[in-house]
C-alpha cells in the first residue's frame, strides 16, 4: 500500500447519482448552491484538502456528466446506477491501478458538513483494522419497535445501537467483491458495511465528533447553509 509519513492513502468515492427526489424541487440535492457552489462541489472540497486523499471518483446521473467540477487533485467522473450500491460499484471500477490493499473512502455526496481535519481518526482506524471502520453516532432516542397497525411491541435496548453515517472507509477488493456479490444476489445494499457483513466482514465503528448531517429533505438545509457559512470564514 502506498504510503506518506506511515499514513495510508485514499482514493474517496461519491456517489451522487440520486434524483434526491425526497428534498423536493426540481433540483437534486447535490447539486443545489449553497453560498455560490453546489452541495456536492462543498463536500468534494472537503475531502480533497485532506492530505491522505489522493483523488475521488464521482458517480453522477447519465443526464448530467457535463456538471462542472473543480478539484486540485485527480477527479473521475462515472455514470451511476439505479441504487447507490451500483453507482459505487461504477466508481470502484474507474479507481486507478494500485495494490488490492488500497483504502477507500466512500462519502455521501449530500454531507458536505463535517471538518476535515475529523477524518484523521477514521483514517488510522481503518488502516489498523482487518476489514475497515466508519462514522457513526450513538442513537440517543428511545427506540420502539411496532407491529403493522403501528401498535408499539416493545422498547429497544439503544445502548449497542448506533446510526451509521459516512465515510465508510474499505479495502478496495473487499468492497469491490462484496457489493459484486450482493448485485449477483440481486440483493440492494443501503451501504457498503452491509454489503460487507454479507460477507461476515465487520468494520469498527468511530464515533464523529460533530453532527455530520445529510441533506435529505428541505427542513435540514438551514443546518447545513449555517455550518458552510462558518466553515468559510474559518
Amino acid at each position: 500500500m502506498n504510503r506518506t509519513a506511515s499514513r495510508p492513502l485514499l482514493w474517496a468515492v461519491v456517489p451522487a447519482g440520486g434524483s434526491g427526489q425526497r428534498l423536493g424541487g426540481v433540483v437534486a440535492k447535490q447539486f443545489l448552491k449553497v453560498h455560490g457552489q453546489s452541495v456536492l462541489q462543498h463536500t468534494l472540497n472537503a475531502l480533497l484538502a485532506h492530505r491522505q486523499i489522493v483523488g475521488a471518483v464521482v458517480a453522477l446521473p447519465s443526464n448530467e456528466m457535463d456538471t462542472e467540477l473543480r478539484a486540485d487533485k485527480p477527479l473521475v467522473c462515472v455514470a451511476g446506477g439505479t441504487h447507490r450500491a451500483d453507482s459505487v460499484r461504477a466508481c470502484l471500477r474507474a479507481i486507478p491501478p494500485s495494490d488490492t490493499e488500497q483504502l477507500v473512502a466512500v462519502h455521501d455526496a449530500a454531507r458536505p458538513c463535517f471538518r476535515t481535519e475529523h477524518l484523521d481518526a477514521l483514517f488510522a482506524t481503518a488502516a489498523d483494522h482487518p476489514v475497515g471502520a466508519i462514522w457513526a453516532q450513538p442513537c440517543s432516542d428511545t427506540l420502539k419497535r411496532c407491529d403493522a397497525d403501528l401498535q408499539i411491541t416493545e422498547t429497544i435496548d439503544r445502548s449497542t445501537l448506533w446510526r451509521a453515517q459516512t465515510p465508510q472507509i474499505f479495502r478496495l477488493e473487499a468492497l469491490q467483491l462484496a457489493l459484486e456479490s450482493a448485485h449477483t444476489e440481486g440483493f440492494v445494499c443501503t451501504d457498503e458495511s452491509q454489503a460487507m457483513e454479507r460477507q461476515g466482514l465487520f468494520a469498527r465503528i468511530v464515533q464523529c465528533p460533530d453532527a455530520n448531517p445529510k441533506l435529505t429533505v428541505a427542513s435540514d438545509l438551514p443546518a447545513l447553509e449555517l455550518f458552510l457559512s462558518q466553515s468559510t470564514m474559518r
